[in-house]
């Protein structure tokens, strides 16, 4: 039997080219107005945008991704309240894949970001080879984090949509006081069918659900930036840095301290600002 030729992987991908990195914003910044020319993945760290897509607004809080398609007019505004900072994956061949729009035109324009696409596009920002151009294998990663949020999106559009709802609005409001008649109100449901919801599709309580996402979060700012711990604790919804501590430690068996001296050398995203005007240009 003879079977057909396969190319190298630097020939399958070598019409393929990628762009990655991150940058900060101070409060109250803006970008744009500018045509959109590529798919974009952007997953904010910390802080907050909210994005206008030919006028439509779209939120993107603190932990959430949102994917950018070909043509559209976007501008950018940043949370007036605190620095804001963000990484981005511009896919510069995909918008003559016509396959890949079709998918991607169906998939979520913004999500919470899972544990595996940021931890992905952690290590990506983090590898000085990965950052010195389109290599093969740096397209595959790029592209595997893409696919990786195709995947994230099918899982919650199984939500029924008060739930999706409910879980939305307590990402974009992890900071703030939280309790079962905001998270109602804003999935536009009563407090006994949300109850309900939680318990039947995601197997915790409303409360369970806001205290887990919060210490999912605490864990991944220890764990990724040098923000103190009293200031995680903030921006997480804790009481106090104590608070903070007893939960962390509840959930994974380690301190704070212990969490940051367990992690692996994380990327300062402050450094990956865009070295030349022209790679600036290209993330919001």
């Amino acid at each position: 039997m003879r079977y057909p030729r396969v190319p190298s992987l630097a020939e399958a991908l070598g019409s393929s080219e990628v762009s990655f990195g991150a940058v900060t914003y101070a409060p109250g910044a803006t970008f744009g107005p500018r045509v959109q020319r590529t798919v974009q993945l952007v997953l904010v760290h910390d802080g907050s945008a909210v994005v206008s897509i030919d006028g439509q607004r779209i939120q993107i809080g603190s932990g959430a991704a949102c994917l950018l398609l070909p043509g559209p007019v976007e501008h950018f505004s940043f949370s007036p309240t605190r620095q804001t900072t963000h990484s981005w994956v511009h896919y510069w061949s995909a918008p003559h894949d016509l396959q890949l729009l079709d998918r991607l035109q169906s998939a979520p324009r913004v999500q919470r970001a899972s544990p595996a696409l940021s931890r992905m596009l952690n290590e990506l920002l983090a590898d000085p080879e990965a950052r010195r151009g389109s290599d093969p294998v740096t397209v595959l990663r790029c592209y595997a984090i893409l696919y990786r949020y195709l995947l994230d999106g099918r899982s919650e559009e199984k939500l029924p949509p008060s739930l999706g709802a409910a879980v939305a609005f307590i990402e974009q409001h992890l900071a703030e006081h939280i309790d079962l008649a905001r998270i109602a109100a804003a999935a536009a449901t009563s407090r006994s069918q949300l109850f309900r919801l939680f318990r039947e599709r995601l197997g915790v309580t409303p409360a369970n659900y806001v205290w887990g996402r919060r210490v999912e979060l605490a864990v991944e700012l220890l764990s990724e930036t040098g923000l103190p711990v009293g200031e995680i604790a903030r921006r997480c919804g804790f009481r106090t840095a104590k608070h903070l501590s007893r939960r962390v430690r509840e959930a994974t068996g380690k301190s704070p301290v212990g969490l940051r001296a367990a992690a692996q050398p994380s990327v300062d995203v402050e450094l990956q600002m865009a070295s030349s005007t022209a790679a600036f240009e290209q993330a919001p």
